[in-house]
């Protein structure tokens, strides 16, 4: 199985931007955790694209949900046979 190129929106970006802005204002202990945990989570959806659950969405079908468990947001997306 090749690896899936892992497309972000610019929402995303900018929700991962703030999130990581608060995590290191707040987490002191671990500041860069949320980026750590996020940039395995998307190595690992380009590499496995069905991990996760699916997640019911009218408008976007075949939506999936992965949790980062250390920080306890969620990842949500989509992937074809080239794309993540």
């Amino acid at each position: 199985m090749k690896d899936r190129r892992v497309v972000t929106t610019p929402e995303a970006d900018e929700d991962a931007r703030h999130i990581h802005r608060w995590w290191i204002q707040r987490r002191r202990a671990a500041p860069n955790l949320f980026l750590e945990e996020l940039a395995d989570a998307l190595a690992l959806l380009g590499m496995e694209p069905g991990v996760g659950v699916r997640f019911a969405h009218r408008a976007i079908p075949g939506l999936r949900r992965y949790l980062l468990r250390s920080t306890r947001y969620h990842l949500y997306f989509v992937h074809s046979d080239e794309l993540v």
